[in-house]
């Protein structure tokens, strides 16, 4: 009887449920043997039950964390999805700013006109102008507002600056950089429009 006693322990360890019933079998074999059932055999039927609680609580934990990784892995594959959705979206705006000193990312004037311009300062800047009223059309819808928003202002400078008797330059920068919608047309470029396509 010992060697069932045993072997109902050793199962409770590694198959709790047959170490379970192994040990109800080696515990009723010893009563009715030896009129009581031993240490082994009842310690077994305790060791099974606690077992089978590390098991479920291991088996729910690893099911929570399998969900969770195949919940990031689908989140990751939806926001490369959606990345890639807006760089089709923005390709023939970012082809519009191809060569184009409009958004250049390696000058705080934004690719505003040099005051000393060869086609003259107020042609310039109206040719700057026109360069962003091309790009309202091209617009992707997630920053069509703030295109259209830049450039409405952007017309507004160069109206002003046609009306000044001399070229102020570093004021119609400051109005320039005021408004704010160019930085979140900027940051779109430069997230979804390749190198190749900006003219940087």
């Amino acid at each position: 009887m010992d060697l069932l006693d045993r072997i109902a322990l050793a199962a409770s360890i590694v198959l709790p449920p047959v170490g379970f019933v192994l040990g109800l079998v080696a515990s009723a074999r010893g009563r009715a043997y030896r009129g009581w059932s031993s240490a082994i055999a009842r310690a077994s039927l305790w060791v099974a039950v606690g077992m089978t609680f590390v098991f479920i609580v291991a088996g729910v934990f690893l099911w929570s964390e399998q969900q969770k990784q195949l919940a990031d892995e689908e989140s990751a594959q939806a926001a490369a999805a959606a990345h890639a959705a807006l760089v089709e979206e923005s390709a023939a705006f970012c082809g519009a700013l191809a060569g184009s000193p409009v958004l250049a990312t390696d000058a705080a004037d934004f690719g505003w006109p040099a005051a000393d311009d060869p086609a003259g300062y107020v042609p310039a800047i109206s040719a700057y102008a026109a360069s962003w009223q091309g790009l309202v059309p091209l617009a992707p819808a997630v920053i069509a507002e703030q295109v259209t928003s830049a450039s409405a202002q952007i017309d507004q400078i160069v109206a002003s600056a046609a009306n000044l008797p001399e070229p102020h330059r570093a004021g119609d920068l400051l109005d320039l950089q005021a408004v704010a919608e160019i930085e979140a047309v900027q940051a779109h470029v430069t997230e979804y429009c390749a190198p190749a396509n900006t003219g940087e």
